[in-house]
């Protein structure tokens, strides 16, 4: 008997491209195009050309395809991640309804209350650091800058990627594990603005390094600290 399907498994197996064709979603879905379940008068929407990822450059949401299922119907975050399994899988017949709704302005949207973070001490600098398997500097670094903070979330010890502007975080255990209900390693807080870039605003620089996770925002200052640009 095989293992049941993870929820990473189902993310590579179920795009956004076909999920919108399952769910019957108007227009097509690509780079420039509009959102499929909101008015929506000129594009203000986006895919990514692999379809793990969207963006509502309106409403500054956006995450991957399993958020896509949830702004779309409606779904609670667990049942989301419990239907997009069974959809990867073949499984699930049923059709999910497409819940449409008017676009909040972003101005509008409260920030999220976030759980207490705090910068992490050096034994957590040296655990993360171990667990990701990168150069302890870089664990440093990102606290430094603001960009990483450590504390608790559903009781398990965590480590925490998110700025000073508050609008965005995702949480990952530090002994590495999923986090229960969701099968998957990291999780977007609730209420977060999942489409906003986390660091952006933080100010000018003559260099950026666009990522696309938490581990490949520490596995880039790893690297950026073993050539000496960490100054």
């Amino acid at each position: 008997m095989s293992a049941p399907m993870t929820l990473e498994e189902a993310k590579e197996r179920l795009r956004i491209h076909e999920l919108w064709r399952i769910l019957n979603l108007p227009g097509t879905p690509s780079k420039s195009c509009r959102c499929p379940w909101r008015e929506d008068h000129k594009p203000s929407f986006s895919v990514s050309d692999d379809g793990m990822l969207w963006n509502d450059f309106s409403t500054r949401q956006g995450g991957d395809a399993v958020d896509f299922l949830r702004h779309a119907t409606g779904l609670s975050e667990k049942v989301a991640c419990r239907k997009f399994i069974e959809m990867a899988g073949g499984q699930s017949s049923e059709p999910l309804p497409v819940t449409r709704r008017a676009a909040t302005p972003p101005q509008a949207r409260p920030l999220p209350t976030l759980p207490p973070m705090r910068r992490g001490t050096p034994a957590e600098h040296e655990a993360l650091a171990a667990l990701r398997n990168i150069h302890i500097e870089a664990v440093r670094v990102a606290d430094g800058a603001g960009l990483l903070r450590f504390g608790e979330w559903k009781g398990c010890p965590a480590w925490f990627v998110t700025d000073d502007t508050g609008r965005n975080a995702q949480a990952r255990r530090m002994d590495g594990q999923p986090w229960d209900g969701i099968g998957a390693k990291a999780q977007t807080l609730p209420g977060c603005h999942a489409g906003w870039p986390i660091g952006a605003g933080m100010g000018d620089y003559q260099t950026l390094c666009l990522v696309e996770g938490s581990p490949d925002m520490l596995a880039a200052l790893h690297f950026i600290v073993l050539e000496g640009r960490a100054a």
